[in-house]
């Protein structure tokens, strides 16, 4: 066995130019001529496209094998003569994390059954030294419904193939290092077994939805955010004993520095009093709401800050409202309007950093990829016009996608914090480390990762880490009965049926 063999990695070079054969049916399905095109849309990439036919194609892709440098396979399991071609990238196929065929294996039966709240998606290229994965996606498992389940799973694979490739061509030289794939052992289940995860999975879902409810605080952590890192979990939160009701919600805190102090800017929300507002926390422990050109009637969250030319500017979540919008708190008894930075895109917890001379701006999109998929903006001046990027998105991973506070710096490398809801909403924090972000490019990689403080009163959750001076503020969440939340709960499955709650007289 061969060095490359033995290794859990194997290192390939930089490529600026980039020659794939693409392998389909005679009769491709929507999704794969999708893509194609994703693909095609790579620079540097020249995409020639062939038909897998058992017979005939098979000879064509052969003898084709000398003038391309891959092939990707979309249309099931490669035949044994063409993962035997000597192409120097391989044969790439998409699998599942036990091995399987993606799209024509188990997908709608093994993996959305077998109970995991997650799967994953791999683009594996196959060569001479064993089996490598060039782009993964992770995300979560719909149960309860088949059709959504493979919709999502088709949607997700152009912008995987697409970053794929893009990963693979750069102008910058050096390496990139590719883990070998290692598949789980397979899963059996027979037909009662399935129903009983359905059936679990439904009874689950009906008892969290009445009688365990998220409820989130905040708290102080009195060091700074690299020994925080070190120690890979919150110990020594000083939770906020605030003045409102054990049902509200408190999370999401950025802080600002104000003439008498740092002052905390977060999200509130009372379950009785939808929806939620933002407000500030002041040392002295006094909530007050941020209102003036922020006084909505939508949802508020996630008051990211950027302090730019002397001004203290916030950049909320507005995405009820369909926008991405700036807004000047300089004066939080009176914050102004001040631009909107994205007209037409519901971003979810938008966070905004300058690097490279360049503005930035990352963020989810509210709907059903909300936790999963990752979006990058950036734009030459901050009040300028902003561009989505060629390879949104740029990640799918349930694990981390969704940010969780400002872009940071540790250990001299430039890092994004982002959620890991792969058990559940805000279940800790994924540190990735950014490897390469410019207007054609973006790859990260796992850092490091933040647990809640398992022994504390909000053991359940964190999702938001900001920095402030000489102290970290981080959210938590426990789960309890919540009596508004048990009534909106029952509301809501009544109308399922056409039916209506008497209202109280």
């Amino acid at each position: 066995m061969s060095c490359a063999e033995q290794s859990p990695h194997i290192a390939l070079q930089f490529i600026s130019e980039l020659r794939l054969l693409v392998a389909i049916p005679a009769d491709p399905a929507p999704w794969q001529r999708i893509c194609i095109q994703a693909m095609e849309r790579v620079s540097s990439v020249t995409i020639v496209v062939g038909a897998a036919l058992r017979s005939g194609g098979q000879r064509h892709l052969a003898e084709s094998d000398t003038a391309f440098d891959a092939v990707v396979w979309l249309d099931g399991k490669p035949p044994a003569a063409i993962l035997k071609l000597p192409h120097r990238l391989g044969v790439w196929t998409l699998r599942t994390d036990f091995g399987e065929d993606f799209v024509y294996g188990m997908v709608n039966r093994r993996e959305r059954l077998k109970g995991d709240p997650t799967y994953r998606a791999h683009v594996i290229s196959t060569m001479v030294e064993g089996e490598f994965v060039l782009r993964s996606a992770a995300m979560r498992v719909r149960k309860l419904s088949r059709r959504t389940h493979m919709k999502r799973s088709l949607d997700a694979l152009p912008s995987l193939l697409a970053n794929a490739v893009a990963q693979l061509v750069s102008a910058k030289t050096g390496t990139i290092s590719l883990p070998r794939f290692n598949p789980l052992p397979e899963h059996q289940m027979d037909r009662r077994m399935l129903m009983l995860v359905v059936g679990a999975s439904a009874i689950e879902r009906v008892w969290k939805a009445l009688f365990r409810h998220e409820v989130w605080r905040i708290g102080l952590v009195r060091q700074d955010l690299q020994t925080l890192v070190q120690r890979k979990a919150l110990s020594g939160v000083v939770w906020l004993d605030l003045k409102i009701r054990r049902s509200a919600i408190v999370a999401d805190p950025f802080v600002v520095s104000d003439a008498d102090g740092p002052v905390i800017l977060c999200e509130l929300m009372d379950y009785a009093e939808r929806p939620s507002k933002l407000v500030s926390i002041h040392q002295d422990g006094s909530i007050n709401p941020i209102e003036g050109d922020l006084r909505h009637s939508t949802h508020l969250s996630y008051p990211f800050v950027i302090v730019h030319e002397g001004r203290t500017l916030c950049v909320p979540e507005t995405a009820s409202r369909g926008e991405v919008a700036l807004y000047d708190v300089t004066d939080l008894t009176r914050p102004r309007r001040v631009k909107t930075l994205l007209p037409d895109f519901p971003g979810i917890d938008p966070t905004v950093f300058c690097h490279g001379g360049r503005w930035w701006m990352c963020c989810t999109k509210a709907g059903e990829t909300v936790l999963e998929d990752l979006h990058l903006f950036h734009s030459e001046r901050l009040f300028g016009s902003w561009t989505a990027h060629p390879r949104n998105p740029v990640i799918t991973d349930i694990s981390c996608a969704r940010p969780a506070g400002p872009i940071v710096l540790l250990d001299g490398h430039l890092c994004r914090l982002g959620q890991d809801c792969r058990r559940s909403y805000g279940d800790g924090i994924d540190i990735r480390r950014i490897v390469r972000l410019d207007p054609e490019g973006y790859r990260e990689e796992s850092f490091s990762r933040i647990a809640p403080e398992k022994g504390g009163p909000y053991p359940f959750g964190v999702h938001t880490i900001s920095p402030g001076p000489g102290f970290v503020v981080v959210d938590g969440k426990r789960k309890a009965f919540v009596a508004a939340e048990f009534r909106r709960a029952i509301r809501a499955g009544l109308s399922r049926f056409g039916l209506r709650p008497r209202r109280r007289s």
